[in-house]
């Protein structure tokens, strides 16, 4: 269970580059 929380937290990681890459 605590992998599951440890891929969320790099997956909620990975949106926020994602974001400001995209400069939203």
């Amino acid at each position: 269970m605590q992998t599951s929380i440890c891929l969320r937290t790099i997956f909620l990681n990975v949106n926020k580059v994602h974001l400001r890459r995209l400069g939203g």
